[in-house]
């Protein structure tokens, strides 16, 4: 990492250290816990409690303060989910100690102890807490003949008022007859740096970990952690969770209840090799080939959000970002416009500039019917001469319109409607190094440009631990662009799904029991039942059936 951006984090970690208005700081609740932040989103919904969720992940400690409202708004809750409540407050428990000035001691060793609660550790004190816990899973396809397994640790805490730290570490295994190595094509995670074997065997890791530092109106992040930014119960058009997850530093600034900042510095992974550092190491081997050392070269994400409140249950969010390489800039640590930064660092007309995206963002439940709007904008190219005019830079964009309603047939269920297009060319950019990409996987949406997706899904609570879903989707892609057309200019507009259009239909559904906590129990089903051209030769995503059993411990 450059020293520059050492320099910076001591800076911060200096100047908020003196600050005097340190308030009790709590590590981020990850974004692939959909129960927790499902349940929030469920009652705000409902108009019990106001919950913005466009840029995640949240504080541990934001959570608790919405779970401590509901806990005076119990006769608005159902059966099932006053047990729910019940349950997230025992695995907040050290959040609500904390907030509630609760200064007894704990030092468990593998109990339950006095807040019910497993732990292989924890403790806490008015100064300090923590807990270790491990992590698994179990995973075997019926049908497919597919295992995977991972297994791994994770801990976190706090020390003093404003410091908060977590780490989580797991290391998968996958063995099949045909596995799929790479997860291009689906909403999975991507996989970095895998070792596989003509698509039977594959095993990676993946760690998420880092510091925050917290103040009354303020937080500060160090870490290596994922990001969503834009509403999505799929998969985000902005910033989703489809790439494996980066270093990055971000700071959240809540001056007012109706107005969020948030500034986000991220180190991607550009997979493409700085030739100048490649060196022969002498080393012969028919197994593992070291023969030569490399580096890779500099990429970087830098975005920030303006949210605000206009009304109640309404949130606007808009945003920029810039991809741009090889070296460090400062003046993308300046909150300004940063279209500004890009043409200063092009000014003299050797430079292409970066690779600038402006984003839109609004959500808007609608409590009397129990339900979302939301809507996400992704605007690839931005030309100010080409959006009044209809030029090809205004047509390179992506959107996200969706729907999700609570109990629309019964109690206890959620059906949630969303269609996604990403026009031709998003995405993408003449330089690799610009691309909108971290580990070859798009920072954006998973179904990728020239596509679009209509995905309906469906969730019932029987009681507080068993859960039925049920989902399908439509997707089309189009012809895979050629980034020279573009350039070329070959034509003004790129017409959505222009070229042959591929088809893909899949439906399936799961049901899940979760007796204890961070326990569960889940049988899957998936059946792909349309399957051409693209999806087949690019993807592999070959029609059948999928039935899969899996036995998993901690998020």
């Amino acid at each position: 990492m450059h020293t520059s951006t050492i320099k910076i984090f001591l800076y911060l970690l200096l100047f908020t250290s003196n600050l005097s208005l340190l308030i009790a700081q709590s590590t981020y609740e990850p974004v692939y816990n959909k129960e927790i932040y499902s349940f929030l989103d469920k009652q705000a919904e409902k108009g019990i409690i106001t919950f913005f969720d466009d840029v995640r992940p949240i504080t541990r400690e934001k959570i608790v303060r919405h779970l401590l409202r509901l806990s005076y708004n119990l006769d608005k809750l159902t059966p099932i989910e006053k047990e729910q409540l019940e349950l997230f407050k025992k695995e907040y428990a050290f959040e609500i100690k904390f907030i509630e000035k609760d200064t007894t001691k704990i030092d468990e060793f593998f109990k339950f102890g006095v807040n019910d609660r497993f732990n292989v550790y924890k403790y806490y004190d008015k100064n300090f807490t923590f807990d270790i816990d491990p992590i698994f899973q179990m995973k075997y396809d019926l049908l497919q003949e597919n295992y995977l397994q991972y297994g791994g640790i994770k801990f976190k805490g706090r020390i003093s008022d404003f410091v908060g730290f977590y780490f989580s570490y797991r290391d998968f295994m996958e063995n099949g007859k045909n596995i799929d190595v790479y997860k291009y094509f689906t909403s999975t995670t991507g996989v970095k740096n895998h070792r596989a074997t003509l698509n039977k065997h594959s095993e990676y890791s993946e760690t998420r970990g880092g510091i925050t530092l917290g103040w009354n109106w303020g937080n500060f992040t160090f870490a290596k952690d994922w990001l969503n930014i834009g509403s999505s119960y799929q998969s985000s058009v902005i910033l989703s969770d489809k790439t494996p997850s980066f270093p990055h530093i971000r700071l959240g600034i809540e001056p007012v209840k109706w107005f969020k900042y948030n500034f986000v510095h991220a180190w991607l992974d550009s997979q493409l090799i700085d030739s100048t550092t490649i060196r022969y190491t002498g080393v012969e081997s028919d197994v593992l080939d070291r023969s030569q050392s490399f580096s890779r070269r500099f990429k970087y994400y830098v975005a920030h959000t303006f949210s605000f409140q206009p009304f109640n249950n309404w949130w606007l969010t808009f945003g920029e970002s810039i991809i741009y390489g090889d070296r460090l800039e400062p003046i993308y640590f300046i909150p300004l416009f940063f279209r500004l930064a890009d043409h200063y660092n092009s000014i003299d007309g050797a430079d292409t500039g970066d690779n600038a995206q402006i984003f839109f963002n609004t959500s808007y439940r609608w409590t009397d019917i129990k339900s979302k709007f939301y809507i996400s904008i992704f605007i690839d190219e931005l030309s100010i001469k080409d959006l009044f005019s209809g030029g090809p830079n205004a047509q390179v964009y992506a959107m996200t319109l969706g729907d999700r309603f609570e109990n629309p047939f019964w109690k206890n269920s959620t059906l949630t409607l969303e269609y996604n297009a990403i026009r031709p060319y998003s995405y993408m950019n003449a330089d690799p190094l610009h691309q909108y990409t971290s580990s070859d996987y798009q920072l954006g949406h998973w179904i990728g440009s020239n596509a679009t997706q209509l995905y309906f899904s469906f969730e019932q609570y029987f009681t507080r631990a068993i859960k039925l879903e049920a989902f399908v989707q439509f997707i089309q892609k189009g012809s895979k662009e050629d980034i020279n057309d573009y350039y070329n200019r070959k034509t003004e507009t790129y017409k959505l799904l222009f070229g042959d259009i591929s088809r893909f239909t899949e439906l399936g559904g799961s049901i899940s029991y979760n007796p204890y906590h961070e326990f569960f129990i889940d049988i899957d089903y998936n059946y792909i039942a349309t399957s051409t051209n693209r999806f087949i030769n690019e993807y592999s995503r070959e029609k059948g059936h999928y039935l899969a059993t899996s036995l998993r411990y901690g998020f």
